[in-house]
């Protein structure tokens, strides 16, 4: 298993930049601590990630990815974690809708006397 955690640890290094994902974030999401994320990342003295761990860090890490895409174009605060895991588990149960409409911008005045 001592390949797999690797595997983690290298997805984590190469993509959390690339999302502009805090490693808090993830290490949050997946109920370990930041600490403990930062030092399997640096590899400060860990052999390998422990299972246990493996497996919350590949499960937080693919459901914030899901999120990530299922909300964009819209950009995602990756420091309210409360926002996120609601949203998260919220997609998982199929009750997020996110509608995103692209159209013409309206001008001003126009939207006044829509109000009236």
């Amino acid at each position: 298993m001592a390949g797999a955690s690797l595997d983690i640890v290298n997805v984590l290094n190469r993509e959390l930049p690339n999302f502009g994902v805090p490693a808090a974030t993830v290490a949050r999401l997946a109920g370990i601590s930041g600490g403990r994320l930062s030092s399997y990342l640096n590899g400060s003295g860990v052999v390998r990630v422990p299972t246990s761990d493996e497996l919350k860090l590949r499960n937080a890490w693919t459901q914030l990815k899901k999120l990530i895409h299922f909300a964009k174009p819209l950009p995602l605060d990756y420091r309210k974690f409360g926002e996120l895991d609601r949203s998260i588990k919220m997609m998982e149960e199929g009750l997020l809708t996110i509608c995103v409409f692209e159209s013409a911008p309206v001008e001003p005045e126009l939207e006044v006397q829509r109000q009236k």
